[in-house]
């Protein structure tokens, strides 16, 4: 981890890369902790829509209004559902983030106790399978978006 002041360090590579965590408490210690574990999801290119999802966006354009008037961030940005959209071609997911219950069993099958730098508390190539079964929903989703924009096309004129 990579130290940066009194309340958090900074997770520079591994399991938690890119993540804050609070200062003197150590992810590694305990195999509970791998839902928070990232999972990085790249939208393959092929599936790319007419109107392109962008490859990076800032999240503060993408706010929504709550009742009260106050502005709440997108939950797209971080919780992965098989029938939403990601906001951006490459999404990072915590694993606790990652409502699919296709995605959820697959990391159950991965499941360690023993921690290593690369993989954390699932074993090798548990980040390789849940990316192939969101590239798996999202292809349909995004099957079906096009289909329907293709719909609205013709309907246009």
């Amino acid at each position: 981890f990579l130290s940066s002041g009194i309340n958090a360090e900074y997770g520079g590579n591994g399991p938690w890369r890119g993540m804050w965590i609070k200062y003197g408490f150590d992810p590694r210690g305990d195999a509970m902790n791998r839902c928070y574990q990232l999972v990085d999801y790249r939208a393959p290119r092929s599936t790319e829509l007419r109107q392109p999802v962008p490859l990076y966006s800032n999240i503060r354009e993408h706010k929504t209004s709550t009742a009260k008037g106050e502005k709440a961030v997108d939950e797209s940005y971080h919780i992965y559902k098989a029938n939403v959209m990601p906001p951006k071609r490459q999404t990072h997911y915590q694993v606790c983030d990652i409502k699919d219950i296709v995605c959820q069993a697959v990391l159950r099958n991965y499941e360690t106790t023993v921690f290593t730098i690369e993989d954390g508390f699932y074993s090798r190539g548990y980040a390789d399978a849940v990316r192939k079964v969101m590239h798996e929903q999202m292809g349909v989703l995004f099957k079906k978006h096009t289909e329907v924009v293709e719909e609205e096309m013709e309907e246009q004129g």
